[in-house]
C-alpha cells in the first residue's frame, strides 16, 4: 500500500507544502504570506470575472468576437474555481480559512456594486421591463424607441389602441 505524504484531515503543519506548485513551498512566513496572498488574488479573480459575466450581455452585429470572449473568460473562472478546490484538498486550516474570507469579501464588494444598480424607487428592486401594451421588453427594445420620431410612435400607439379595443 503506498503512504500519503498529505494528512486527510485538518491541520495547521506547513511544512513540506507545496502550494500548487512544486517549486512554490510554504517553508517560511515569506512564503505563507505569498502564498495567503496568492489564494486571495485567485478567488478575487474568479469573483471580479464571475461578476462580468453575469452582467455581459451580446450587442451589435459581430458576436463571435463576444462569444470567444465570454467562453475565454468561462474557462479562466473554472480554472480558479478549480485551483482553490485543489487548495482546499490540502486540508491545511490557515489555507481554507482564508479561501472563505476572500471569497466572502470579494462577494461582499460585488454585492455592493450590484446594489448601486438597484432602484429604490419601489418594487424589489428590479425595474418593470413592459411597454403600454403589458408586454415585456427587452433592454435593447427600449433603448430602440429612442429613435423613432415622436409621431411615427404616437401613430403606432394609437394604431395598436384601435386594435386592443
Amino acid at each position: 500500500m503506498a503512504s500519503m505524504s498529505g494528512k486527510l484531515w485538518f491541520h495547521s503543519e506547513v511544512q513540506n507544502v507545496h502550494l500548487l506548485f512544486e517549486s512554490f513551498t510554504l517553508d517560511s512566513p515569506l512564503h505563507l504570506g505569498l502564498g495567503y496572498l496568492l489564494v486571495v488574488a485567485i478567488c478575487w479573480a474568479e469573483r471580479a470575472i464571475t461578476y462580468w459575466l453575469d452582467g455581459a450581455t451580446y450587442k451589435g452585429k459581430k458576436l463571435w468576437p463576444q462569444i470567444l470572449l465570454k467562453t475565454t473568460l468561462y474557462g479562466i473562472v473554472m480554472t480558479l474555481r478549480l485551483l482553490y478546490m485543489l487548495i482546499c484538498m490540502y486540508f491545511n486550516t490557515g489555507l481554507f480559512i482564508t479561501i472563505i474570507f476572500a471569497l466572502t469579501s470579494g462577494q461582499l464588494v460585488f454585492e455592493f456594486k450590484k446594489s448601486s444598480k438597484v432602484n429604490l424607487s419601489g418594487g424589489a428592486g428590479y425595474k418593470d421591463r413592459r411597454n403600454d401594451y403589458g408586454y415585456a421588453t427587452r433592454p435593447e427594445e427600449e433603448t430602440q424607441h429612442l429613435f423613432v420620431p415622436q409621431d411615427e410612435y404616437e401613430l403606432a400607439h394609437d394604431m395598436q389602441q384601435t386594435r386592443v379595443a
